[in-house]
Order: C-alpha cells, then sequence, then structure tokens
C-alpha cells in the first residue's frame, strides 16, 4: 500500500501485488522469508541478504530489451513463434548491467513460460543461459525435446550433458530457473510432475549484464514474467 502501482499488475494472483510481492511468480498467501532480506525463500537463490536485480511482467508490452526481431506482446506476455532450421534461436538479453554492479554470480534467473506449439525439425528448446563473453561459451538450463523425447536438461558448449527425462506438456505453464554459486550451476523446473533439480560444474563465469539470456528454438513461446534475483551491488 506505500507503494504506488497504478496498474495495479500480480503476476501470480496471490494476494501480494507485484510491487509488494516478496516471489512475484509463486502463488503464495504467506511467504516464508528465513533470512528476512524481502525475497521470499521460494525466490531466494541465498541464504542472507538478496535484492531483486529485475522483474518483468509485461503487462506494458515489450519492454525494449536488446533481442532478436520476433517478440510480440501478446495477451500480457512476451511471445514468439521462433523458427526452426536452418534459423538460429530468438532471445532476449537481460539488462542487468547496474551502476556498481561488477560480479554476477550467487544470483538465479526464472522465467514463467508456456509452450504453445513446437515447430518444425527434431530439436524444440526454452532456455535460460548464462553466457561467458570471455571464453566464447555458455552453460543452459532448459525446456527441451530431442528427437521425440522431452527432458530437463543442463548443458555448456565444454562437454557437459547432464539431462532427465521430463514430459512438459504444450499449453502447460511452468518456471524454469537457472542459479550460480561460483563453478555450481542449478537448472531446475515448477510444475505438474517436475523432476528433481539438475546440479553440476562448469567453468562458464558471466562477465558483464549482457551474458543473462532467454531464448527459444523452434517452438511457439509464451514468456509470462521473467525475475532475476542476487546480492546487492
Amino acid at each position: 500500500p506505500n507503494n504506488k502501482n497504478a496498474d495495479q499488475s500480480n503476476e501470480d494472483a496471490d494476494p501480494f501485488g507485484d510491487r509488494c510481492d516478496p516471489c512475484p511468480q509463486i502463488a503464495d498467501g504467506a511467504i516464508a522469508d528465513k533470512d528476512g532480506d524481502h525475497i521470499g525463500d521460494a525466490c531466494d537463490p541465498n541464504a542472507g541478504a538478496d535484492v531483486s536485480w529485475l522483474f518483468e511482467g509485461f503487462h506494458a508490452g515489450l519492454p525494449g530489451w536488446p533481442g532478436s526481431n520476433l517478440w510480440q506482446a501478446v495477451n500480457d506476455a512476451a511471445q514468439v513463434d521462433a523458427p526452426g532450421p536452418p534459423a538460429d534461436v530468438e532471445y532476449f538479453d537481460l539488462p542487468l548491467t547496474r551502476q556498481g554492479r561488477s560480479t554476477f554470480d550467487h544470483y538465479s534467473t526464472s522465467i514463467a513460460v508456456t509452450v504453445t506449439a513446437i515447430g518444425p525439425g527434431t530439436e524444440h528448446e526454452i532456455a535460460v543461459e548464462y553466457d561467458d563473453s570471455t571464453i566464447d561459451r555458455g552453460i543452459v538450463c532448459e525446456l527441451a525435446e530431442e528427437s521425440g523425447q522431452r527432458i530437463l536438461w543442463l548443458n555448456d558448449d565444454s562437454g557437459l550433458d547432464n539431462r532427465v527425462p521430463f514430459a512438459w506438456t504444450n499449453n502447460t505453464p511452468y518456471l524454469l530457473r537457472l542459479t550460480r554459486h561460483g563453478a555450481n550451476y542449478t537448472c531446475e523446473v515448477l510444475g505438474p510432475n517436475a523432476p528433481a533439480p539438475l546440479t553440476a560444474t562448469s567453468a562458464v563465469i558471466p562477465r558483464t549484464g549482457a551474458d543473462t539470456v532467454v531464448w527459444a528454438f523452434s517452438a511457439t513461446v509464451r514468456l509470462r514474467s521473467v525475475s532475476v534475483v542476487g546480492p546487492p551491488p
């Protein structure tokens, strides 16, 4: 009630509007916050002080982030009909650069996403990626379909290939999250029949505020919200 919020947006439709919600992507009537940092436990990557680096619910249309050209504002979401091969991915670079923030560690990126259709070819993906601009490599947490098998997949450009079968379905909302703690990465999904999180180590080190990317390939994807949480700058 103390924050001006003319549109009264409430991404998760719980009793807390987005401006006052410690965990705006997960509906909860009584939000736990064990470390008292005003980031709800279900959205908090660390035990200790954290802040919201970014939250976007697309209520005012596309936010003007750097990215590819096919994204559209549709039904209170960013939607893209990402073509399949031989086209490249459709993506957003998340604008995380802020004065005083020089490291990108101990943070998580969560996307609320629905795949409404899959495109041509045998590979279909929606992903969060942390890039390492110095070595031109990345680590990716994704919902994927590979040759007819649907999976949760944590992989990088240096041989990491950690996957588990997950029969995600079209037109079902999911929350996909990638968390970094130094060389340790966790890829998880929240939604019906979700598998246990995948964990692994990787040499990838995000170095700039443009190294956190959301992308889709050979699928029609509705991106309902994006949230990034980490330590204060």
